[in-house]
């Protein structure tokens, strides 16, 4: 969950190429597009859209402050393959029965992923 913080994704998977071994992995986490607009428990949210493709958000929260950029999916293949990172599969994330028992609010939210595994290959 680091790559939503990063302007520059090319660069970022350039770099995480040059780092893996031949036929490495590169796993992700990212936010799911849909789930990080909605509003959810309680937070106060800040929304800009960058295009289509990409937003901003400032989500507010107790425990401070936290800002993303929330991309579909593609904006993250496309970059990988540039960087000759073959995409494998992506796996939903929804909250597990341990999250929704120590946060209940995110008993709304069991069926919807909230986040998605990324899985790359570097293509030798």
């Amino acid at each position: 969950m680091t790559f939503n913080h990063l302007d520059d994704l090319q660069k970022a998977f350039t770099k995480c190429a040059a780092l893996l071994n031949p036929h490495g992995e590169l796993h992700l986490v990212i936010p799911d597009f849909d789930y990080f607009k909605r509003p959810r428990h309680r937070y106060q949210m800040e929304i800009e859209d960058i295009d289509q493709d990409e937003y901003a958000v400032m989500i507010h929260r107790s425990e401070g402050n936290i800002a993303d950029i929330v991309r579909k999916e593609k904006k993250y293949t496309s970059a990988a393959e540039k960087a000759n990172l073959s995409f494998m599969d992506s796996m939903p994330m929804c909250p597990t029965a341990a999250l929704i028992d120590s946060k209940p609010s995110y008993r709304e939210f069991a069926d919807t992923p909230i986040t998605h595994l990324l899985r790359f290959r570097l293509e030798s």
